[in-house]
């Protein structure tokens, strides 16, 4: 058997055998890191570039509470759209509060969490100017839990707990579940038998569906969205996960 190796045959064992260089290897993996390093790097400042929410058209990296704002963060709504506030909605602040902040959200969504204690600082800040309206929008593709827990906190409303119950929630993001939604109504003193049958009601499940459709009516597609409806009635869609600081700004005309 010839076992003469060409000069080709014998660079490429070389290169892949036992002989390979060390430092040819290290250098191949240092690029290959920094080219993985890169791309993620991109990942990262598209999210951002997209405002900070939960997207239902992408999948979105959720690491971050640094939202930047841009000039697409806040958009008009069509003056013919309805979004009408009922005895029905539970309401943060002065209920005849000539400026209303409608929130749509989903228990289950990180950043959702993070504009919750944004939106509720702002919201006690000023009591008697602004009202806050929370609505559930769902996103059953990412957070099969948030279901279950709107239909909870929407029980807890019944009895006068909404906000608590909300806010202890989100605080067990991690960990929603059927026991926790149990345990919860019995940490904040709710009738057990009346919670327990709010959660069996088709009434229940259906206004969670008609909050989700309400949404997309005004065009909101992702989480956190908010409606900010004006003393004029004109309607603003802030999208995306905004600070304090922003709201402030935004509606300082009405803070007065």
């Amino acid at each position: 058997m010839d076992m003469h190796l060409t000069s080709s045959t014998y660079d490429k064992t070389r290169f892949f055998g036992q002989r390979s260089n060390p430092r040819l290897t290290f250098w191949l993996g240092f690029i290959c890191g920094m080219i993985v390093i890169s791309l993620a790097t991109l990942g990262y400042v598209g999210y951002l570039y997209n405002g900070g929410k939960v997207d239902l058209r992408k999948n979105l990296d959720l690491s971050t509470e640094m939202i930047p704002l841009n000039t697409e963060t806040v958009s008009s709504v069509a003056t013919n759209t309805e979004l009408n506030i009922t005895d029905a909605d539970y309401i943060l602040g002065n209920t005849n509060a000539a400026t209303t902040l409608v929130v749509y959200f989903d228990f289950e969504c990180e950043l959702c969490k993070i504009y919750h204690r944004n939106i509720i600082n702002f919201v006690n800040t000023h009591p008697d100017q602004i009202r806050l309206v929370m609505r559930n929008f769902v996103i059953d593709q990412l957070h099969p839990q948030a279901q279950g827990a709107a239909a909870a906190a929407i029980c807890a409303g019944e009895q006068g707990k909404y906000y608590e119950y909300a806010d202890q929630l989100f605080e067990n993001q991690k960990n929603l579940n059927n026991n926790l939604y149990m345990q919860l109504a019995q940490d904040l003193s709710l009738t057990n038998d009346q919670f327990k049958n709010c959660l069996l009601n088709d009434s229940t499940t259906e206004k969670i569906k008609t909050d989700y459709q309400e949404g997309l009516n005004l065009n909101v597609h992702g989480i956190p969205n908010t409606i900010v409806i004006f003393p004029d009635q004109t309607k603003k869609l802030i999208d995306g996960n905004v600070s304090v600081e922003f709201l402030e700004s935004l509606l300082k005309e009405n803070l007065s």
